[in-house]
């Protein structure tokens, strides 16, 4: 999880919304009528196959590192989480990658999870504010 400061910088950076302006995820048709699930794709079994099929300028993986959250260019292995998959291509010079969410929990008082109403970081709400 980030500390109070990494929370900080990745927050004012989250852009996802930009992300799904600019490339408009396709609907995942594995997932119909799911509304948490609409854009995003698994990443075994038939789904992840369907992205591997798709052409490489139109995978965005999902990747969740350190309690952060982004999108990155192609497909990945390592660190991912789920895959998105456009329907507008990126291009050479675009932005590589898309912030979505960062984790805002405590690390000093694990989140709240160890009672602590005198914590420096977060005054004892377990999250950041």
């Amino acid at each position: 999880m980030p500390s109070k400061e990494e929370y900080k910088y990745y927050y004012d950076k989250i852009d996802s919304d930009d992300f799904f302006e600019k490339y408009k995820p396709q609907m995942n048709h594995f997932h119909k009528g799911n509304p948490n699930q609409d854009e995003f794709y698994e990443t075994f079994g038939e789904e992840v196959q369907y992205v591997k099929e798709q052409p490489d300028n139109l995978i965005w993986t999902v990747i969740e590192e350190d309690g952060v959250t982004c999108f990155i260019q192609g497909y990945h292995f390592v660190n991912r989480f789920q895959y998105l998959i456009a329907t507008v291509p990126y291009k050479r010079g675009d932005k590589e990658t898309y912030y979505d969410a960062v984790d805002n929990w405590c690390i000093e008082c694990d989140g709240g999870q160890e009672e602590n109403e005198n914590c420096k970081e977060c005054g004892g709400e377990g999250y950041y504010v």
